[in-house]
Order: structure tokens, then sequence, then C-alpha cells
């Protein structure tokens, strides 16, 4: 699933309705704002393989998994080594929703790796069902 829309259009709250509806049937889930999901994975790089290989299964375990904040900016060739890898192994196998405040057609522009960018957007937008949240007054505003 992609939640797209403006800021404070409401994106992350329904992220997470869906995420806690989720866990109250006991569904293991993990929700986390992409850097900090880049954050983890760097640091158990530098732990080790061992140390990576062991998150990159974790997270590839959760049954459903949450990334709000995602490709806000430009990530690295590294990151996107990270993510493809990530999203290939939950393709098919377990649900990951992805909150975005660009549309999947703008994700290619942040990730500098040519068939990468192709691979993580088709991988995840193909068979995704999609929330556009249109307006440009914030939440948070009423």
């Amino acid at each position: 699933m992609i939640i797209v829309g403006v800021t404070g259009a409401g994106k992350s709250y329904i992220a997470q309705t869906l995420g806690q509806a989720a866990c109250r049937r006991l569904i293991p889930t993990k929700y986390i704002h992409l850097l900090d999901l880049l954050d983890e994975f760097r640091i158990a790089k530098i732990k080790g393989a061992e140390a990576f290989i062991r998150l990159r299964r974790q997270y590839a375990k959760y049954n459903l998994l949450i990334i709000d904040e995602w490709l806000l900016f430009p990530i690295s060739k590294d990151d996107s080594e990270i993510l493809l890898s990530l999203i290939d192994r939950r393709q098919n196998a377990r649900p990951t929703i992805i909150v975005s405040q660009l549309e999947p057609a703008e994700w290619l522009e942040q990730i500098p790796v040519p068939l990468a960018d192709e691979s993580i957007t088709d991988r995840l937008s193909a068979k995704a069902h999609k929330i556009t949240i249109e307006g440009i007054k914030s939440m948070r505003s009423i």
C-alpha cells in the first residue's frame, strides 16, 4: 500500500491507525521513518556482515512493515542497495505500507542507482493499493 499526500494531510495518522489495527490482531508490525531505518542498517553494517544480515532478516519477517517519510530526500548508492535488498525480500511475501509526499514516479529522482530506482519503485507500486489524500489544508490546523 502507498499513502501519498501533502504535509499535514493525515498520511502518517492513517498508516499508524492501520498499524495499530494490525497489532490488535497480534500481527507483528514495525513502524519506522525511512531515515531511522537506514541508520539502523548503516550501524549494523559497521558491526559486520552477521549483524547486517540478522537485521535484514528481522525486517523481512515483520508481517507488516510501515515506512514513513519515504524518500523525502535523495539517498546514497549504499542506501539504495539496502532498500532494494529489503524490498526484494518482502515482495509478494509480506505487506509493506509506504507513506510519502512524493508520487512513485518522483521516487526515481531520489535514488541514484538507475536500475535500483526502477526496481524499488516497481516492486513497491506494481500491485499496490494507493491512497491519495488530496487537499492543501493541514489536518494540524483543524
